[in-house]
């Protein structure tokens, strides 16, 4: 399937429910364009394509599946919403994450070190029995 079928077949622009709130916006990393149907290190492909890129501090564009029933245009996001996204970038970054907020970036920073902490750690082995 062509990328151009996919742009071609759905388009969905989102933006942050509260653009004044400063010390809440959109990051980016340097794989700008994410297949929110992708799993971080998994080397298997989808079978289907939907993309999410963040434009801007308070924009971001999502390209769904028409039958994706979040599909609809010219909606906003709550933070939370809009701090699942991040997290998802952050999970597909490869070692580099961009915000405007250095305070943000401190969150994502620590949650991908609890993250990696909690990978790292063998399970517990009961020598009970």
């Amino acid at each position: 399937m062509a990328l151009q079928a996919i742009v071609d077949d759905l388009r969905d622009e989102i933006t942050l429910e509260h653009p004044r709130i400063r010390r809440f916006r959109f990051i980016t990393a340097e794989q700008a364009i994410i297949n929110l149907l992708s799993h971080p290190g998994d080397l298997n492909h989808p079978e289907k394509a939907e993309f999410y890129y963040p434009l801007s501090p308070t924009k971001a564009t999502l390209y769904l599946e028409k039958s994706n029933p979040a599909h609809a245009s010219d909606r906003s996001v709550s933070i939370d919403e809009a701090h699942a996204c991040n997290c998802l970038m952050a999970d597909h970054s490869g070692q580099q994450i961009f915000s405007n907020s250095e305070e943000y970036l401190r969150v994502i920073q620590r949650r991908a070190e609890a993250m990696l902490a909690s990978v790292e750690q063998p399970p517990s082995v009961d020598a009970s029995t």
